[in-house]
């Protein structure tokens, strides 16, 4: 049987059992990293405002990528139908053009 001087000494010694806990679940192969989690929540509460900027950095490159493709498209068809009309016209081409 338990005594009250035991629960006592367990619930005072509860933050060191916890700790070691917490490392034991770590260190295991089982999916649950409160290490890992903790480490992560603590970063992001000080890079949170960094983390904000490069995610708008990311949707400004994204949207400057479309646009670019849309502009090469707009020039290639151009090229294209410039050389269809110098075609039409008998300008002399290479080969290679």
């Amino acid at each position: 049987m338990v005594t009250l001087e035991e629960i006592k000494e367990i619930l005072m010694y509860g933050g060191g059992l916890t700790l070691l806990l917490m490392t034991m679940i770590q260190i295991t192969p089982i999916k649950i990293n409160p290490w890992s989690w903790l480490g992560k929540m603590i970063g992001r509460a000080i890079n949170g405002e960094v983390l904000d900027k490069v995610d708008t950095l990311s949707e400004d490159v994204k949207t400057l990528k479309d646009e670019d493709a849309e502009q090469w498209a707009s020039l290639s068809r151009s090229h294209i139908l410039r050389f269809g009309d110098e075609l039409l016209h008998g300008t002399p081409h290479s080969k290679e053009h």
